[in-house]
């Protein structure tokens, strides 16, 4: 019974420690890959917008996805700088920008005459049986046009997949929990960011 218990035990630990070891080592290697066409097209500074679904709607694992990004291309990042999300969130709330996840040509402009952005990474997700397609994309804000591009296939774990239920929740319009875990009624999409 007690060898169960801790094998139980040791796979809960490894489920904690190296999934998101994992998932962060690969997109290291997705950020590199990226960041070396952001440098060689000489933009000098890029923004992470939340990822979206197929629809354009932002979900808790496109921010998720988004953040840990943000983070791996903030490491690798030579030439270039990367804006903080949350204060870019700020900036499309007060000008707004955005009531989507989608960002047209004439908001990738306007966002980066306003906050100095040249270069925005967005990113489409896609749910499979076994992995989330995430199919990202390095946009100049000036002229909308692509720099580079990428996919990549993150492994589904049950995190992700419980992101993917909420999200799922979220999009219909009905429930969802606040940062204090309360669940609240939403009606229409979150600003993007």
């Amino acid at each position: 019974m007690k060898v169960v218990r801790r094998t139980t035990m040791a796979s809960f630990v490894v489920t904690l420690v190296l999934v998101p070891l994992c998932a962060a080592q690969d997109f290291q290697s997705l950020a590199s890959n990226i960041s070396k066409s952001i440098t060689a097209s000489g933009r000098k500074t890029v923004a992470v917008t939340d990822f979206t679904d197929l629809d354009g709607n932002p979900t808790k694992l496109g921010r998720y996805l988004a953040e840990e990004f943000s983070d791996a291309l903030f490491s690798e990042a030579k030439g270039f700088d990367v804006i903080d999300r949350t204060n870019l969130k700020a900036i499309l709330q007060e000008h707004k920008l955005a009531t989507s996840g989608l960002i047209d040509p004439a908001t990738a402009r306007k966002l980066g005459q306003i906050a100095g952005v040249e270069t925005l990474v967005t990113a489409t997700i896609t749910p499979f049986e076994e992995s989330v397609r995430l199919s990202l994309k390095v946009v100049d804000t000036e002229t909308a046009k692509i720099i580079a591009s990428s996919r990549y296939d993150v492994p589904r774990t049950k995190t992700i997949s419980d992101l993917i239920a909420t999200s799922e929740v979220t999009a219909s319009g009905s429930v969802e929990q606040d940062k204090d875990g309360r669940t609240v009624q939403r009606s229409s999409p979150v600003v993007a960011m």
